[in-house]
């Protein structure tokens, strides 16, 4: 399924993190392409499947752990995925936050 234009509730930065996927199939490797507070976009193969529930584990800089979240794949491209991020602990909303601070939004597509 690809997705739509719409406006976004939350401002997406540009951020290249490695990201462990953990799916019923088992753990899969991907990097982010953009991320906000709200979710991220990532670079993965193989596709995501649509609607599925995944928990993803990356590291935040200013973090001593990583930061792990259950997550819903919300659009998929062949080699992109968009996910909607669950509950965030309140460590992870902040160094989300000072993280972009230093970083650019991405250019418009």
């Amino acid at each position: 399924m690809s997705r739509e234009k719409k406006q976004r509730i939350y401002p997406r930065f540009v951020a290249e993190l490695p990201v462990e996927i953990i799916t019923q199939a088992g753990i899969q490797h991907g990097t982010s392409v953009d991320l906000s507070i709200g979710g991220i976009r990532l670079r993965t193969s193989p596709p995501l499947e649509f609607g599925a529930t995944v928990t993803l584990r990356f590291r935040l800089p200013w973090l001593e752990e990583d930061t792990v979240v259950e997550s819903t794949v919300r659009w998929v491209e062949p080699d992109r995925a968009g996910l909607q991020f669950g509950s965030l602990r309140a460590r992870d909303v902040w160094a989300l936050n000072r993280l972009f601070r230093d970083s650019l939004p991405p250019p418009s597509a």
